[in-house]
C-alpha cells in the first residue's frame, strides 16, 4: 500500500512537471511569435485575422531562434531571416505561396522543409555551416540560388533546377566542377571565388563565371 502511494505521488509529480514544461514552452513560443509580429507591424491580438493578408515577413538580428507562427501567414511570398539562432528550416508546410526565402547569417546545417514550397524562386542561403546541397529536387522553378560561405564540398542535387539562372557557391570547400552543372541549361551567371577548384576545363555556357 505505501509502495502505491510512493508511486502514485512520483507520477503526479511528473505529470505536474511536464505541464510546467508545456506552459514555459507554450509561453516562449509566444514571445517570439510577439517579436515577429512587432518587427512587420501586425498587432499580435489580431494575428488571426490580418495574417492572412500578409505577404512578406522579415527578422533581423535575434529575436527568432526558431521559426515558428508562420503558420498564420498562408499567403506568405517572401520571408526574410537574418543573424539568428536558427539551426533548422521549420514551419514552410503552410506557406505553398512563398517565392522567395531568406535564411542567412544563421546557423543552418542542412537545406531541408522546402517541399511543399514548390513555386520558390529565389532562396538565399549563405553565410550559414551547410555541407551539402540537397533536397532540392523539388525546386523545379528556382531561378536564383545562394548558398555561398557555408561548408560544401561538392556541387550536386541540381540536377532538377532547371530554370536556374544565377548560382553562388562562393568561398565553399569546392575543389572541382566536372559536369556536375550539365543539366541547368539556362545557368547564366556562377560564382566559384574562394573556393580550391584547380581546373576549369568544362563547358559553361553561361553570361558570367566569376
Amino acid at each position: 500500500m505505501c509502495g502505491d502511494f510512493v508511486l502514485l505521488l512520483a507520477d503526479l509529480s511528473y505529470y505536474r512537471d511536464m505541464l510546467s514544461n508545456e506552459k514555459q514552452k507554450n509561453r516562449s513560443e509566444e514571445e517570439v511569435i510577439k517579436k515577429l509580429c512587432m518587427a512587420n507591424g501586425v498587432p499580435y491580438e489580431k494575428i488571426a485575422q490580418e495574417g492572412s493578408n500578409i505577404t512578406s515577413l522579415e527578422m533581423f538580428f535575434s529575436g527568432f531562434p526558431r521559426m515558428i507562427g508562420l503558420s498564420f501567414f498562408p499567403r506568405l511570398s517572401q520571408l526574410t531571416i537574418i543573424g539568428q539562432n536558427i539551426e533548422h528550416i521549420d514551419g514552410l508546410e503552410c506557406c505553398p505561396l512563398l517565392q522567395e526565402l531568406w535564411i542567412v547569417q544563421c546557423h543552418l546545417t542542412e537545406i531541408s522543409g522546402l517541399q511543399n514550397c514548390l513555386q520558390l524562386e529565389k532562396l538565399y542561403l549563405y553565410e550559414n555551416k551547410i555541407c551539402e546541397i540537397k533536397n532540392l529536387d523539388l525546386q523545379v522553378h528556382l531561378e536564383v540560388l545562394w548558398i555561398n560561405n557555408n561548408c560544401i564540398t561538392k556541387i550536386k542535387g541540381l540536377d532538377t533546377l532547371l530554370d536556374l539562372k544565377e548560382l553562388n557557391l562562393a568561398d565553399n570547400i569546392i575543389e572541382k566542377i566536372g559536369h556536375s552543372l550539365d543539366p541547368n541549361v539556362n545557368l547564366q551567371k556562377l560564382n566559384l571565388s574562394g573556393n580550391k577548384i584547380s581546373s576549369f576545363k568544362v563547358r559553361l555556357k553561361m553570361k558570367t563565371c566569376f
